[in-house]
């Protein structure tokens, strides 16, 4: 008789909370996921000052909250496989990077998975150093191609360890045709992100003045908002601009099912937005801009890419969209059909898991 797998006991490792963001997000719905296929999934946020403010002041607080965490981060991981999630910056690098000399200190097997940015994001020798060190570890994940082929080609060596998993999220349960019909007679723009220029956020308000009608739901916090509020009242388009501020749980469902179409006009050096799988999730078609690695996610089927700073080429493509009920509907269901085989967050914690015993197995 086959007996089932033990339980991996795991220790997950990401950006505090009060970071907010797309790491912070998939680290906690990975945990979710993870837990409820039977992991012991222990979450811990370790240099948490390393995320404030670029200051010297806040720099140093950060080191030393980092090196007075690694102790007990080492004890920690004794007897568990480690999965640390650094994005390509300098600072999360070094941080991830002292967090697996901790984990490997005492024999624990190490899972890295890189987020937004690329290698060559990573300035300064020390920054360096410590990705070709994450590189060592008993498994790299990295989220799309680009950051294949930029790893590849920098560390060939990586490629016998390297894995590309993207992320996921809930697929929720959706009747897309009454769905479809209740998001074009509303006419409401999305544009949810941390409210940051590079993001797109001025271009879609510089859009509304030929968009008649359309309202502009803004979700999110960030340097950005009070720019977009003063250029929404300088265009006059003030009162079809709506800040709702950070929004989770009720609140951002309710955006998601009612809006007709996710704007994220993005130049900004991306990993894979999870707004934008979240979108694919709905069913909700996509204008964005078409930058890598925004295309290796989506494509002309799911809405519109436009070209970066480009509010009039966003104003055209919302205006194509939704006035033609068959493009919106082929677009919608299109991208629900592909949340449903890429990005359903079940698939994706059991491309984790599957992982997780591929590395067990090799250290046995």
């Amino acid at each position: 008789m086959r007996t089932a797998a033990p339980p991996i006991p795991l220790l997950l490792s990401g950006p505090h909370p009060r970071v907010g963001g797309g790491v912070v997000a998939h680290c906690g719905a990975l945990q979710g996921a993870l837990a409820g296929l039977g992991l012991k999934v222990q979450q811990v946020h370790v240099g948490a000052g390393l995320d404030e403010d670029e200051t010297l002041g806040a720099r140093l607080r950060g080191a030393g909250h980092l090196l007075g965490s690694l102790p007990g981060f080492a004890r920690r991981s004794r007897g568990q496989l480690v999965h640390l999630n650094p994005s390509f910056t300098p600072k999360a690098a070094l941080r991830d990077a002292a967090l697996m000399l901790a984990a490997r200190l005492q024999g624990s097997p190490v899972v890295v998975e890189f987020h937004g940015g690329l290698p060559s994001d990573v300035r300064g020798p020390l920054g360096r150093l410590a990705i070709r060190f994450l590189c060592r570890a008993d498994a790299v994940v990295v989220i799309n191609r680009l950051q294949e082929r930029a790893l590849l080609g920098r560390f060939p060596w990586v490629r016998e360890r390297l894995h590309r998993v993207p992320n996921g999220v809930p697929l929720p349960p959706l009747d897309l045709t009454t769905l479809t019909a209740q998001r074009l007679v509303g006419r409401e723009l999305l544009f949810m992100s941390r409210l940051l220029e590079p993001k797109g956020l001025l271009d879609a308000v510089r859009a509304l003045p030929s968009l008649p009608g359309v309202i502009l739901n803004v979700a999110g916090t960030g340097p950005a908002a009070e720019p977009a509020r003063a250029l929404a009242a300088e265009l006059g388009v003030a009162g079809r601009v709506v800040f709702h501020g950070h929004v989770s749980g009720d609140a951002k469902t309710e955006l998601l099912r009612r809006c007709a179409l996710m704007v994220f006009p993005s130049y900004y050096p991306e990993g894979q937005p999870i707004v934008l799988i979240e979108a694919l999730a709905w069913g909700l078609p996509v204008v964005t801009c078409a930058v890598e690695p925004i295309t290796d996610l989506i494509s002309t089927e799911c809405g519109r890419l436009i070209p970066p700073r480009s509010p009039g080429a966003l104003a055209l493509a919302v205006q194509e969209l939704l006035a033609s009920p068959a493009r919106y509907g082929a677009a919608s269901r299109h991208n629900r059909t592909l949340a449903e085989f890429e990005y359903d967050l079940n698939l994706v914690a059991r491309r984790f898991v599957q992982l997780y015993r591929q590395v067990q197995w090799s250290r046995a």
